[in-house]
């Protein structure tokens, strides 16, 4: 007969059919990086996604902001900054994040490019990602605005820089530099570098004003998502329980919604970014989509009990936003659909003989961490899919379906068909 509503609330156990949560751990605060608003530990961050209606979840690897807590949000007072050719008060008016932010006003009658900075001190020779959020108001709206990063060279200074063109609304600016350096500047207690910032006035004394908020140093050659310093964010790594019936040598089909971009696909720290990873049994490399710096591209990678590894034809590099991707799996071929296109295919692909039991969404390898990027659906089967079927969009569940990640605003997870029940007239029945 028809399948009885089951509520379990440990499981979502709906008859045959059982809900179970996708592993998604973050003991620590975040913030959204479209508001700035907390987002308290244990809760994803979610944001639009590939679909009307639909979003998608944001994971990033851990970080900490190396500015002082009033520095990254100017929740108190002025501490920690310095302006030149103009004036720099807090405001209660304008906030990205908290309830203030950094108010910087021309009233020079000499210069026309204010300025404002902060010092950052460090003994370290890295590479760092300074970032901020700002706005325009009146005549700085459509006025180009540049952050700068910094360091000394003897007497003279280094630095690299990035512009944006102010609107009325909140943005962020993202500057990079490998510090090469560890001399003091002219006016700074220790070795260290500055991020500084500012425009170009219409005239002195020109009364513009611009906003700043949500100010951020990271050791990283790139920058991730504001964080309040006093709570370094923990990696948010993503996993799903593979469920039953999925085995290499029959054959399956992997598929994924994911946001492409320059964060997705950055090799940094020995660690190769991914797209998905199921790993061995042994918890070895096992069924990869990573990607290859030297090659600008996707690699479909497997590798057999033996760890000997084969490369598909490369994917050349997406272009920025969300593809879906299509997996297929089986022993005499595995194939790479982007976005229902074929675009890869392997012959003969060594695979393993059996698989862990979860799969990695959007990780690095080494280790289990994290893409920098946002996610929506993923699908796994047991089937070796048709190209009709992996046209469908949003993915559904059917009765190959071994897991299924849907989001809505939350993790509802993955759906484990479970053996002895198949799907019909859109409803699920017993076969036996």
């Amino acid at each position: 007969g028809l399948v009885t509503e089951v509520r379990d609330p440990s499981t979502f156990k709906w008859g045959g059919l059982h809900f179970l949560r996708g592993s998604f751990d973050r003991p620590s605060d975040a913030y959204d990086r479209i508001t700035g608003a907390r987002v308290l530990p244990g809760l994803g961050r979610f944001e639009p996604g590939p679909w009307a209606s639909r979003v998608a979840w944001l994971g990033e690897e851990g970080v900490a902001n190396l500015l002082t807590p009033n520095q990254a949000s100017v929740e108190t007072d002025t501490t920690g900054f310095f302006g030149y050719n103009g004036s720099i008060s807090r405001v209660a008016t304008q906030a990205w994040h908290g309830s203030a932010s950094l108010k910087m006003l021309h009233d020079n009658p000499t210069y026309v490019t204010p300025r404002a900075y902060a010092d950052y001190y460090t003994a370290v020779l890295s590479t760092y990602g300074g970032s901020l959020y700002v706005k325009g108001e009146g005549a700085t709206i459509g006025r180009a605005f540049v952050l700068y990063l910094y360091e000394w060279s003897g007497s003279a200074y280094v630095s690299s820089s990035s512009t944006v063109v102010l609107t009325a609304g909140w943005q962020r600016i993202v500057t990079t530099r490998s510090m090469q350096y560890m001399l003091k500047g002219p006016d700074m207690a220790s070795p260290g570098f500055r991020m500084e910032w500012g425009w170009t006035a219409s005239g002195v004394n020109s009364n513009e004003v611009v906003y700043v908020d949500g100010l951020q140093i990271q050791q990283n050659p790139y920058a991730t998502s504001w964080q309040l310093p006093g709570s370094a964010r923990s990696p948010e790594p993503l996993s799903i329980p593979i469920g039953g019936g999925v085995l290499p040598l029959s054959g399956f089909t992997w598929e994924q919604e994911m946001y492409f971009g320059p964060l997705s696909q950055r090799q940094v720290f020995g660690q190769y970014p991914a797209a998905f990873h199921i790993p061995r049994a042994d918890g070895g490399i096992g069924i990869w989509l990573v990607h290859q710096d030297s090659l600008a591209s996707w690699i479909l990678q497997t590798r057999n009990d033996a760890d000997v590894p084969v490369n598909s034809p490369g994917v050349a590099d997406l272009t920025e936003g969300f593809h879906r991707v299509g997996v297929t799996i089986a022993p005499l071929l595995a194939q790479v659909f982007v976005d229902n296109v074929l675009k890869a295919s392997t012959s003969n692909p060594p695979l393993p003989s059996a698989l862990y039991p979860l799969a990695y969404v959007g990780c690095r390898f080494p280790g289990v961490g994290h893409a920098n990027t946002l996610h929506a659906d993923a699908r796994l089967s047991k089937v070796v899919r048709s190209t009709f079927d992996l046209l469908t969009a949003p993915l559904p569940v059917d009765q190959y379906t071994t897991a299924k990640l849907d989001l809505n605003s939350s993790f509802v997870n993955t759906a484990l068909i479970q053996p002895g029940w198949k799907w019909g007239r859109g409803e699920y029945k017993r076969t036996a």
